[in-house]
């Protein structure tokens, strides 16, 4: 089967989630925003990774646990409007519609305060809760 979204590569997880030129597009963006240049482009070295941050709760993870998921979800979507509804949006929308969603799910966190948090808060043009010090354990 060949790639919905690029229409030239084979489709497979690597290929439509990090290979695909429309794909590496909405990445390349999404990464540079959040910080994650670093990022593995590979599926398993991915999974690998969120396995060692699972339970690391800084902002910087949270912020990368929520990119990934927000970029899989979206790709996957575009994907399935290809084939199923025979529409498509550009790489472009898509971005903007992958960084709303990280806005709005940032915005719902409820934070320690910190530099960190104040320093996503600017970059993501967000205001997060600050939780009370009598709410700390």
């Amino acid at each position: 089967m060949v790639c919905p979204l690029c229409e030239s590569g084979i489709n497979s997880l690597n290929h439509l989630f990090f290979e695909c030129a429309y794909s590496f597009q909405v990445w390349k963006v999404v990464k540079e925003k959040a910080g994650i240049a670093s990022m593995p482009t590979k599926w398993d070295d991915i999974i690998e990774r969120m396995i060692r941050v699972k339970h690391d709760k800084t902002i910087r993870n949270v912020l990368l646990r929520i990119s990934l998921a927000a970029c899989v979800y979206f790709i996957w979507c575009e994907r399935n409007r290809r084939l199923f509804a025979k529409e498509k949006i550009d790489n472009k929308e898509l971005t903007v519609n992958v960084i709303n969603h990280i806005r709005l799910k940032l915005s719902s966190l409820i934070v320690r305060k910190s530099a960190q948090t104040t320093e996503v808060s600017k970059e993501w043009e967000v205001i997060m809760k600050i939780k009370e010090t009598s709410q700390m354990v």
